[in-house]
Formats: C-alpha cells, sequence, structure tokens
C-alpha cells in the first residue's frame, strides 16, 4: 500500500496536480483579469500589424497595376484580387479611389527620395564638388533599382493623364520644389554656376534620362550616361 501511495504522489507530482493535504492554489480575479486584459493587449498589438501590413500590400498593389495598367484603367476590383483583400477594407483605409492614388504617389515619392535624403543635404565637411558628385551618384543609382523603375512607369502615367495631373499638382509642385532646393544648397557654394538656372537645367536633363531609360531596352547604358553627365555638370560649372 505504501508503494502504492507514493506511486501515486509520484504521478500528481509530475502532473502537476495537487497533492494531498495541500490546497488549491487560489487565483485573485485581479490576476485573471491582468492575464486577460496582457492577452488582450497582444491580440489588439497583431490586429494593428495586420491592419498596416494589408494597407502596405494595398498601395504595393495599387503602384503596380496604375504603372502597368494606367490609373483610369485600374479598378478598385482589380486592386482588390491584386492584393487578395476586400472591397471592404479597401475603403476602410482610403475614403475613394483618388484618395488612393494621394496615398500611393506620397508613398512612392517617401521611396524614391529615401536615397536621396541621404545625400541631398550639404555636407559643411565635403567640397561643393563632391557633394554635386554625391548627390547625383545617388540619384541615377535610385533611377537604376528594377523597384524604382517602376515608380517613375507610374510618374509617368500620371503626367500624361489631364486628371491624375490636376489632382496631383500640388504633390508633383513640392516635389520638385524640393528637389530645386537641394541642387541650389550644393550649387550656391559653386562661384561659376547660377543655382535657380542651373538646378532648372540639370533637373531637366535628368527627366529626360530617366524618360529614355523608362522605354529602352535592357542593355540602355545608364551607368556609362551618368559618368559622361557628371563630368559634364563638372566642365559646366568649371569644376
Amino acid at each position: 500500500m505504501a508503494t502504492k501511495s507514493a506511486t501515486l504522489t509520484s504521478l500528481a507530482a509530475i502532473r502537476g496536480y495537487p497533492l494531498a493535504k495541500k490546497k488549491f492554489p487560489i487565483y485573485s480575479s485581479l490576476n485573471i483579469i491582468d492575464r486577460t486584459v496582457s492577452h488582450q493587449s497582444k491580440i489588439n498589438t497583431w490586429v494593428q500589424i495586420s491592419k498596416m501590413d494589408k494597407k502596405k500590400q494595398i498601395i504595393e498593389s495599387a503602384i503596380e497595376l496604375f504603372a502597368t495598367t494606367g490609373y483610369e484603367k485600374t479598378s478598385i476590383a482589380a486592386i482588390c484580387e491584386h492584393s487578395s483583400v476586400s472591397k471592404g477594407l479597401v475603403f476602410h483605409h482610403f475614403k475613394n479611389k483618388e484618395g488612393l492614388l494621394k496615398e500611393v504617389f506620397t508613398r512612392m515619392a517617401e521611396i524614391i527620395n529615401e536615397v536621396g535624403d541621404k545625400s541631398a543635404s550639404v555636407n559643411k565637411e565635403l567640397s561643393p564638388k563632391e557633394n554635386l558628385v554625391n548627390y547625383l551618384e545617388e540619384i541615377f543609382l535610385s533611377m537604376a533599382s528594377p523597384e524604382h523603375k517602376l515608380y517613375y512607369q507610374f510618374d509617368f502615367q500620371i503626367l500624361c493623364q489631364p486628371s491624375t495631373r490636376a489632382l496631383l499638382k500640388d504633390l508633383f509642385d513640392e516635389r520638385y520644389q524640393l528637389m530645386m532646393t537641394s541642387f541650389q544648397d550644393i550649387l550656391c557654394g559653386i562661384p561659376a554656376a547660377t543655382p535657380l538656372v542651373d538646378s532648372h537645367m540639370i533637373i531637366a536633363e535628368i527627366d529626360g534620362i530617366a524618360l529614355n531609360y523608362l522605354f529602352a531596352k535592357e542593355d540602355y547604358p545608364l551607368m556609362e550616361i551618368k559618368d559622361r553627365f557628371i563630368q559634364k555638370q563638372l566642365l559646366l560649372l568649371g569644376l
């Protein structure tokens, strides 16, 4: 009997059951509430992350479809199918198709500018020539990115359609002005430069190169053009 009793006691201990002559653990309602709140907090956090992931998924699908099919020809239904979400979720995040377009443009500009912003500000430890070369290098490297090429294609699609161009005019103007300011800040330190005029000229040439690259074949010599372009700018500025 003693052996049997010891065996039962051992099994109880292993399984975590309360042993004889021991009271059951007492859990206060506060402990239960605390654990419930903590669990609910984790669920809420997961839901928030999931919603953000879905929103990002919708934006990325919209960028691809707007760039390849065009804004006018892309329906909300097509975006839903491409991103595997419901129409209700799309309209939860965006009031309408125009709202989605503005969000897409803003996100696209942020991604493209992430690289450029790192070198756009004037580094006082570098010479004006080095600042200019660094900024131009970053612009061309951004242009060469396969992902960014899709964004430039989206840009072209938007600019070619009067309705979307008018809708995003303020955003286009803001982005252009930011680029103008970046170039002028750099060119101000170059005696031979006319900052306002030269900034407009440089941006116009970059836009032309980007447009050609967008519709060119895979063997387009973008990096060689970049080197020649930078050499030309330095020569014109007496650097």
